[in-house]
């Protein structure tokens, strides 16, 4: 157990060091190279590092999708593994929460993410459920195109039917409080 903590902090630490050896404006694309290549733990510790920087504000979200972060982190949301796909799914709201709809779009139309916001949001994993939540409410704000395959698919279903058994305050937020 302690090996393996130690292990963890030490990749925690390998990705920071990578971070700062790189100036603002480069180091986002390096992040992508960087998870996409390495272990699951530092591939999340990346996705966490490039969805602080998104929410940090346009101009950021600008950049990162200028460097093609969309792509890696709409794969990361294919994932099994609840963790990677819950920090996949906390970047992605952040990085496409707007005001450009392009990338809600571009999102929608990766192959394999809706039907991985639908298999997400049939798990039993109510923090999971809350951060695809809040990938959806983004999604239906800034594009049609999304909303028509949401509604099409069983998106809007899944989603009633966990507001209806969660007694989670976590899950409502995003549907209640969107955008």
């Amino acid at each position: 157990m302690l090996r393996k903590n130690f292990r963890q902090q030490n990749n925690k630490v390998e990705v920071w060091s990578r971070v700062f050896k790189f100036t603002p404006l480069t180091f986002p694309h390096h992040l992508f190279t960087t998870y996409e290549k390495s272990s699951v733990h530092v591939a999340e510790q990346c996705a966490w590092a490039i969805g602080n920087l998104a929410g940090e504000g346009v101009e950021m979200r600008n950049i990162l999708l200028a460097q093609g972060a969309l792509p890696p982190l709409a794969r990361m949301l294919l994932s099994n593994r609840g963790s990677t796909a819950r920090t996949a799914a906390w970047t992605l709201s952040n990085l496409i929460k707007g005001p450009d709809p392009k990338a809600a779009m571009d999102l929608i139309k990766s192959n394999g993410v809706l039907e991985s916001i639908i298999q997400h949001l049939k798990k039993m994993d109510d923090e999971l459920a809350t951060e695809v939540s809040w990938v959806v409410v983004y999604l239906s704000a800034l594009s049609n195109l999304a909303v028509n395959e949401m509604v099409k698919s069983e998106v809007v279903h899944l989603l009633v039917e966990r507001l209806a058994a969660s007694e989670q305050l976590q899950l409502l937020i995003p549907t209640v409080c969107p955008y």
